[in-house]
Formats: C-alpha cells, structure tokens, sequence
C-alpha cells in the first residue's frame, strides 16, 4: 500500500469514527465545541488532545489585530496558522499503525477505539473543570525559549482579570531570551509577547481615564 492509499483510507476511517462519536473533522484535526470549550483531536505522531476555552482565540485575535479570523468556521481554531495551542489533556501513543501493516478494519478499529477514549477524556476533564470562564490552564514551558504554548495560559489570566500575572510573566520571559513565534508589524517586528503587553498597558490606562474621566477613554482606544 502506498502512504497516500494509506493516507485515504486512514482519513476515512478516523472520519467514520468522528462521526459517529460527534466530532467534527477538517484536515488532520477532529474537534467538537463542549460547555464554552474547544477541544481538537490532532492526528500527529503520536496522536493527542488538547484543550482551550473557546473565548482565548477570539481574545488573542482582538489583542493580535486579526479581528477577521472570529468569522472564519470554527475548524480554523484547531488548524490555523495563528490559533493558539490548546492545554495538552493525553498523547494516544500505544498503538502504531502505518502503511506496510494496515487494513480498512485495522484502522476502523483503532479509530473507534482511540476517538472513545478521547470522548472519555473530555468528558473527565468536564467535570473536572465545568466553567470555562475560570479555567486557568497549567502550562509548563522553558521559559528560556520559544513560549508559544503559554499563549492560552496568557489569554486566561487577561480574561481573568489578572493581567499583571501575565505581564510579570512575558516580562521575566524576555530578561531570560525566551519569546513568541507569532510576529506581525509593518515597521517594526513585534511578537505575540510584544502586542499582548501592549493591550495590558492600553486596558490599564483606560482603566484609570474611565475613573477619572469616563470621556476621555475614547482617546486611548483610537491610538
């Protein structure tokens, strides 16, 4: 069998499964939407899912300037080029399947049997954490390198209302030479860290303008 007749038969099976279990499939991710949560099945080597509520991209898109992406399907916050990674939940690393030792039933079964156990992880950590509105996912990093996957950490202390954890944070990054992979800017290069210590500074002077003088915060938000 040839990787892509391997590839063709290993997509349909997995999306045989999906269906049936109630995820949704685009390219190499299932997802499904659950009690204010996003939750994507990536199939990488080896397969894992991960987890965010569903406010973080959305969030991260308004401090980001790519406000756009929020009326794109749903399926771009599990494949899309600036979607932030999710809290990693398991890594389905036990069985391993490839195109010299394959079958349509082969790859059925393992799909049936690895998407269940997935839903099963979902449901645990439901229960385990009901509201996504405080969730605050636990992310280990280094933070002497790239600290991308703290990104949706980051968004739920900002949602949180604790932003000053996430500035001390990217700030203790970048004195240690670690930083962000996403980058935007015209004329000057500015990462993800750069843009998100910005809006916490914006949000803090309007803060204090809207005390003093509610007028004045429309100044703030047009700079």
């Amino acid at each position: 069998m040839t990787q892509r007749e391997f590839d063709k038969l290993n997509n349909a099976a997995r999306r045989s499964a999906a269906r049936a279990l109630g995820w949704k499939q685009r390219d190499y991710i299932n997802w499904r939407v659950e009690q204010g949560y996003f939750f994507c099945f990536l199939d990488l080597y080896p397969p894992r899912l991960e987890v965010k509520p569903l406010y973080a991209d959305e969030l991260w898109w308004d401090i980001f300037e790519m406000p756009e992406n929020k009326s794109e399907p749903m399926s771009l916050r599990g494949n899309g080029a600036f979607s932030l990674d999710g809290a990693r939940l398991n890594d389905y690393d036990d069985c391993d399947i490839d195109a010299d030792d394959s079958s349509p039933e082969l790859l059925e079964s393992y799909w049936n049997d690895t998407l269940a156990r997935a839903t099963r992880d979902m449901e645990q950590f439901i229960a385990e954490h009901p509201d996504a509105e405080a969730y605050i996912p636990e992310i280990e990093v280094d933070e002497t390198r790239d600290c991308t996957r703290a990104m949706v950490r980051l968004m739920a202390l900002i949602h949180n209302g604790r932003e000053d954890e996430a500035v001390e944070f990217i700030k203790r990054v970048k004195k240690k030479g670690g930083g962000c992979m996403y980058h935007s800017g015209f004329l000057v290069d500015r990462d993800g860290f750069d843009y998100i210590l910005d809006w916490c500074r914006k949000r803090k002077m309007l803060g204090r303008l809207e005390r003093l003088n509610p007028f004045k915060k429309n100044e703030i938000k047009n700079q």
